[in-house]
């Protein structure tokens, strides 16, 4: 399992707001991916704790699932399609759905096919938020 830091203050957290925020409903394109067609103007969504992409799923037992419906959809901005995977779990994160109110982020790498710049998204399924197309990536 990789760590994206090496320790965090879980008393931070509790500062940290942990509450569904999505007011947009998420359609499907088929049963593994999410249509997306918004593009956020916030260049650091996906890149911090503060805005990781909020796919939800994890009280109806499809957090991973969500992952992979909102990652499978984006394209690199010159029409090439991206390979994903997992790399980890990442620090505890505030959330009002588990024990404690502490969830994980997790930290997920792309790279388009046949490249080599790859980029980081953290995702969280605890917690639901509009889910908006990274600045610099497309959807189909």
């Amino acid at each position: 399992m990789i760590s994206c830091r090496a320790s965090k203050s879980l008393n931070r957290l509790k500062s940290k707001g942990g509450r569904e925020t999505r007011i947009k409903i998420v359609q499907n394109i088929g049963d593994f991916t999410y249509q997306l067609t918004e593009i956020t103007d916030d260049k650091a969504y996906k890149f911090q704790e503060a805005n990781s992409i909020k796919v939800g799923g994890v009280n109806e037992k499809e957090g991973p699932l969500n992952q992979r419906r909102f990652i499978e959809p984006l394209y690199e901005s010159k029409d090439k399609k991206m390979i994903y995977w997992r790399e980890g779990s990442c620090y505890p994160s505030k959330t009002d759905h588990r024990i404690n109110n502490i969830g994980m982020l997790y930290r997920y790498r792309a790279v388009e096919i046949s490249g080599s710049d790859s980029l980081t998204l953290y995702l969280k399924m605890y917690d639901k938020g509009d889910l908006k197309i990274p600045s610099g990536l497309k959807a189909k």
